[in-house]
């Protein structure tokens, strides 16, 4: 989709329709990616060289691989990188690329990066200042005991900031951004991402709404008696900013005491404090100036998704039921990878008072004939 200024040539657009996932043959990967994909620190030390051999070899192999793009395609996609009056990203939904001019993308971000009650700008070197705490807490915890010294490794010792970017919103009216924090290369994110492991099987273990796909979701409506019931949908406003810092913690709390603790990665004290630890930190870059989030859960952290759903749960156990009564029936949609934003209930009257009008919209109610 070009919403932007700039008329594209045939071949700037044809490059674009083959879409950001196009596979251009050429190898994304380092080396260090492949010697952590390969190998674990258990292994001896002759292992680690032979393996680490092996995998130089290939590298230096697929570095060479030429690029199945096209030479005018490339030419192309150069000469739209070079052009700084317009922003190439893909779409918030369904991953197509949309081409905007930079200063509406700016202009949209600034908004949203305004509300002072989720933002707040910070000084030059505050990341750094947080990182620097952040390593120094998490070895505290890690250090404890036998399993937490094995995952010291998870901790950058020179770690980027998180960089916030915006996808628009190309299904809403005036196309909003939603924003993303890239945490890959910072101080929590390798961390923060083994944590979120042992959570992956634990969704639906506080409250069985929780949906896994599509064919979930026909097998729970098969038994649903919609006899002089009405359906309707429910969208989650904002759900990563919404979601209370403090409740999601109360969530995680709750979903690993049905864990059991030799799945975990240490000690389950330890467990929860280093989750903590992480959702927590909230610094992040954006066009050079540095922010802080401190409402919420940061978009794009591997634990906020999981989290957000787990909290999710929580409302459904302990407030939507008991309003809704025994007689609906409640179901939860995933979204894209472990993130619930879209609710689906069947009730006989409205769930919700005003106390969570902020983070629900009633989008649609539809009679359902038998």
């Amino acid at each position: 989709m070009n919403i932007s200024n700039k008329t594209l040539a045939r071949y700037e657009l044809e490059a674009l329709s083959l879409g950001l996932k196009f596979d251009t043959g050429k190898n994304t990967n380092t080396y260090a990616d492949y010697v952590l994909k390969n190998y674990t620190w258990t292994n001896s030390d002759v292992e680690k060289g032979f393996i680490q051999g092996v995998l130089a070899c290939y590298s230096s192999l697929a570095s060479e691989q030429p690029s199945a793009i096209p030479k005018r395609y490339r030419e192309a996609l150069n000469n739209l990188r070079k052009d700084d009056s317009v922003m190439i990203t893909k779409s918030d939904k369904g991953g197509g690329v949309v081409i905007m001019n930079k200063a509406d993308y700016s202009a949209k971000m600034m908004n949203l990066l305004s509300d002072t009650s989720t933002y707040e700008k910070k000084y030059q070197g505050y990341n750094n200042i947080t990182s620097k705490n952040f390593n120094k807490e998490a070895r505290k915890i890690l250090r404890k005991s036998e399993k937490g010294k094995k995952l010291l490794h998870l901790l950058e010792e020179n770690p980027n900031p998180p960089r916030m970017r915006g996808l628009p919103k190309t299904h809403k009216p005036n196309i909003p951004m939603r924003p993303i924090t890239s945490g890959i290369g910072s101080a929590p994110h390798a961390l923060a991402k083994r944590l979120a492991r042992p959570f992956s099987n634990a969704l639906g273990s506080i409250n069985g709404a929780h949906l896994r796909n599509s064919a979930d979701l026909i097998q729970r409506l098969n038994s649903v008696n919609f006899r002089n019931k009405k359906m309707a949908s429910f969208d989650v406003k904002s759900l990563f900013t919404n979601v209370p810092v403090e409740g999601a913690i109360e969530a995680v709390k709750r979903a690993s005491g049905d864990i059991n603790e030799e799945n975990l990665p240490i000690p389950r004290e330890d467990y929860i404090n280093l989750v903590e630890l992480c959702v927590k930190f909230g610094a992040f870059t954006f066009e050079g100036q540095e922010y802080s989030q401190h409402k919420g859960l940061a978009m794009g952290s591997p634990l906020s998704a999981v989290m957000a759903c787990l909290y999710m749960e929580t409302l459904e156990t302990d407030k939507f039921i008991r309003i809704m009564g025994t007689g609906s029936t409640w179901l939860r949609i995933p979204n894209i990878s472990l993130c619930s934003d879209f609710i689906i209930s069947w009730c006989r009257r409205s769930p919700f008072s005003s106390k969570y009008a902020s983070i629900f919209i009633l989008l649609e109610v539809v009679e359902v004939r038998i």
